[in-house]
């Protein structure tokens, strides 16, 4: 009986809570937040890449010096470039980390479809077995 009794309270809450939060006001999420942030603040796009050998890592990191330090000349809303390697070999690190602060939004648009970009991930592409990217709002 008293199981009959806690699941139809359950199924009451269930059924009143999509009423109590329609009824609140409308909050902005995080990223929205962030999203407006990086609007007036510019972005921070971060790349990891892991290479499968430490030969082939450091030509990939010598590869990005080159390639990023092109890039920045050529789209000059690219702020700043890092290039970082690696410097504790473990199980699951990445090799190389690309950090760069871009002006807005578009400029990650433009540099993602860049010739300079395009090649420098199709030369490493083969060496690689791993990739990640995380952006986020640049604060001032």
């Amino acid at each position: 009986m008293w199981k009959k009794a806690i699941a139809a309270a359950f199924i009451a809450m269930a059924a009143a809570a999509p009423m109590q939060y329609a009824q609140a006001a409308p909050v902005q999420t995080e990223i929205e937040q962030q999203s407006d942030a990086a609007e007036k603040n510019g972005i921070v796009h971060i790349v990891m890449l892991r290479f499968k050998s430490e030969e082939t890592a450091d030509e990939g990191f010598e590869l990005a010096r080159v390639a990023f330090a092109d890039l920045q000349k050529e789209i000059p809303t690219i702020e700043d470039v890092k290039i970082r390697r690696n410097c504790v070999a473990r199980e699951g690190n990445f090799s190389v980390m690309i950090e760069m602060v871009l002006s807005d939004e578009e400029t990650l648009d433009k540099y993602l479809k860049h010739p300079l970009h395009v090649g420098f991930a199709q030369k490493c592409m083969p060496n690689m077995n791993g990739r990640a990217s995380f952006d986020y709002p640049r604060e001032k």
